[in-house]
């Protein structure tokens, strides 16, 4: 999993994210575009695509390619580009459309299998649990009912352009602005759940079980109605040990008769210490790992969810190792 999920910036503020992308890039395959969480009518396609070869000028690469539909962007092979760039505009109806159009699971499958995502505003808020944390800031025209995201921090929820100015507005009407959004985020994480908020000039990279803060703004934690200024990693390896640590000893839990689920190389430890350990459509390396450990060998499970079936594996299961 390589992806870069940006509060909201552009042009300078976001320059050193774009570096960092230049560093691990195919230069040989097109980015594709994906402005559809804007409205058209306000910001023509056209013009956006004029704005993005000047925003990733940074990047080498031999084209950009634009769709223009929710299910144009379903047809496309993700394989072949080098990075897909979902751009910002309404959450609700972006991740409406990824749905509607069926493009959601196949870019999920895109995402773990190392493709590289860029999200912007929006593009970033549906990597989180759950969109309605937006709700502050869009409105849900689309009536969308199923707002869920693509988890990508197991259970955290993204909330962007936290802290920054509009211009339009006097400072006064901005400071209320940030203590209403403020006052929602605390509720929210009350009833809802941990939230990261996070302004235009950082961007989160999450490559693997590691997250990594490109950007030098304040960003804020916001979990059981408190909040400050420090990332807690709940993603990694040695966060879920002590985790699980913690759990253990506040609940003498017996880890020889518990269950762990894992997708990523990220879970083997967490894996290897329960009696029953689940891969969930786990990534190709994960279940390489597994296959050469004693314990997971003998006694983990591997579960495939694909289309309308579910399969249920060991780790004897045969690899197929196509170089297409």
């Amino acid at each position: 999993m390589r992806v870069f999920l940006n509060g909201g910036g552009c042009g300078k503020q976001t320059i050193d994210t774009y570096k960092e992308i230049n560093k691990i890039i195919d230069h040989e395959k097109p980015v594709l575009y994906v402005p559809l969480a804007i409205d058209e009518t306000d910001h023509p396609y056209d013009d956006c695509f004029e704005w993005i070869k000047s925003e990733i000028s940074v990047i080498d690469v031999p084209n950009i390619e634009m769709v223009r539909t929710f299910n144009e962007f379903y047809e496309k092979d993700y394989n072949k580009y080098s990075m897909i760039f979902i751009g910002g505009g309404n959450t609700f109806k972006l991740l409406k459309g990824i749905k509607e159009s069926k493009a959601f699971g196949k870019l999920k499958d895109y995402i773990y299998s190392d493709g590289i995502i860029y999200g912007s505003s929006a593009g970033s808020v549906i990597c989180g649990e759950d969109i309605k944390i937006i709700e502050a800031m869009d409105e849900n025209n689309v009536m969308l009912k199923d707002t869920r995201g693509f988890d990508l921090l197991n259970g955290i929820s993204l909330f962007v352009h936290y802290t920054n100015y509009r211009s339009k507005l006097s400072e006064e009407e901005n400071k209320t602005l940030t203590e209403r959004y403020t006052k929602f985020l605390v509720d929210y994480s009350i009833n809802k759940g941990k939230v990261i908020a996070y302004p235009e000039e950082d961007t989160l990279f999450i490559n693997e079980d590691n997250v990594k803060v490109i950007g030098k703004s304040a960003y804020y934690i916001f979990e059981d109605g408190k909040f400050n200024g420090t990332v807690i990693p709940m993603w990694d390896s040695k966060s879920k040990n002590l985790a699980i640590d913690t759990f253990v000893e506040k609940y003498n839990i017996d880890l020889s008769k518990s269950y762990a689920y894992g997708d990523t190389n990220g879970d083997i430890t967490m894996l290897k210490r329960v009696g029953n350990p689940i891969a969930i459509n786990p990534t190709n390396e994960l279940v390489s790992h597994m296959t050469k450990d004693k314990f997971l060998k003998e006694n983990a499970k591997i579960i495939v969810e694909r289309k309308d079936i579910i399969y249920s594996l060991d780790c004897n299961v045969k690899i197929l190792d196509l170089d297409l």
